[in-house]
C-alpha cells in the first residue's frame, strides 16, 4: 500500500513480509520457471523449514491440502495461503473465478497468469518508476527480515535491498534489518513498532 500509495500513507513498518518479487516467490520464479512443485534437478521444493534448514512441508503438500480445502476442488478457493496469493495477483477466467498461477495437481506453471503477477511484484514496481516514486517514499519504508525465514521471504526481500542500493535521485534511504539465523516475524514487538512511528512523528 505504501508504494502504490506513497502520498496517502505516511510509514510502512513491516515485519516479514510476503515476497515483493515473483522472481522468488519463495523458492518458486513465477517469470522464468516451468514447475511450482519441482526444482529443475526434479526435487520437490519445499515450502516452510526450520531455522536450521530441517524441511516441515513443501509446496506441493501444501497445495494438496488447500486444493481440498478449496469449493471448486483446486488451491484457488481454499481461503489458505496459495488461494490468497493467487486470488489477489490472477486475472479473473471465464469462469469468475482467478486463473491459478500454476496447475494444482502437476505445478506447472501458466505464463500468462504469471505476466499478470507483475503488477503487483513489488520490486518491478520500484524499478520501473522510481524517479516518480523515490521521492515521495523517501523516510517512509522500514522493514525488519529474518534471514532464515521460515518461508524463504528473505531471498526476495534480499533482491529488493540489492535494487534499492543502487538507486540515485534520491538514494533510497529505506532502513530493511535484516537478523541472522532468525524466522518468520520471531522477533516482532508491537511495542517497538508503536516507539518507531512515535518517534517519526515527534519529527
Amino acid at each position: 500500500l505504501q508504494l502504490f500509495y506513497p502520498e496517502h500513507f505516511s510509514g510502512c513498518y513491516s515485519y516479514s513480509p510476503d515476497p515483493v518479487d515473483f522472481h522468488r516467490m519463495q523458492l518458486i520464479n513465477a517469470y522464468e520457471g516451468d514447475n511450482a512443485f519441482y526444482n529443475d534437478s526434479g526435487l520437490e521444493r519445499p515450502s516452510r523449514r526450520d531455522i536450521y534448514g530441517e524441511i516441515d512441508f513443501t509446496i506441493k503438500q501444501e497445495v494438496i491440502s488447500e486444493n481440498v480445502q478449496g469449493y471448486s476442488d483446486t488451491y484457488t478457493t481454499s481461503g489458505g495461503q496459495w488461494g490468497g496469493w493467487n486470488a489477489v495477483y490472477s486475472p479473473r477466467g471465464e469462469d469468475g473465478l482467478p486463473v491459478p498461477m500454476f496447475d494444482p495437481i502437476t505445478g506447472a506453471i501458466n505464463k500468462e497468469a504469471a505476466e499478470h503477477w507483475k503488477n503487483y511484484d513489488l520490486n518491478h514496481l520500484v524499478q520501473t518508476t522510481w524517479p516518480e516514486l523515490g521521492p515521495k517514499i523517501q523516510g517512509k519504508v522500514h522493514i525488519w527480515m529474518g534471514d532464515m525465514d521460515n518461508y524463504y521471504l528473505n531471498n526476495s526481500m534480499r533482491d529488493f535491498d540489492a535494487y534499492l542500493k543502487t538507486t540515485e535521485n534520491p538514494k533510497s534511504n529505506a532502513q530493511i534489518t535484516f537478523m541472522p539465523m532468525t524466522g518468520h516475524c520471531s522477533m516482532y514487538s508491537h511495542r517497538a513498532v508503536l516507539e518507531m512511528i512515535a518517534e517519526k512523528l515527534a519529527e
